[in-house]
C-alpha cells in the first residue's frame, strides 16, 4: 500500500471508552504545529511491536 506520512498520536494504548471521549473533544479540531527535527525514524510493526526500519539524520 502506499506512503501515507502521519503523526500517530495513539496507538491501542486508550480504552475504547477513552479513545470515544478523545475523539468526540478532538475530531473537529486542527492540528497545526511546528518543529525542528534532526531526524527522521520510519517505523514497521511486526504483528506485536513497532521496530526501527530506517533512521534519517535531517
Amino acid at each position: 500500500r502506499p506512503f501515507s506520512p502521519h503523526v500517530t498520536v495513539a496507538f491501542r494504548d486508550l480504552t475504547k471508552t477513552n479513545f470515544r471521549a478523545a475523539w468526540l473533544e478532538f475530531r473537529e479540531r486542527s492540528l497545526e504545529f511546528e518543529f525542528v527535527a534532526s531526524q527522521l525514524t520510519l517505523l514497521i510493526h511486526n504483528g506485536k511491536r513497532w521496530d526501527i526500519f530506517q533512521e534519517f539524520r535531517i
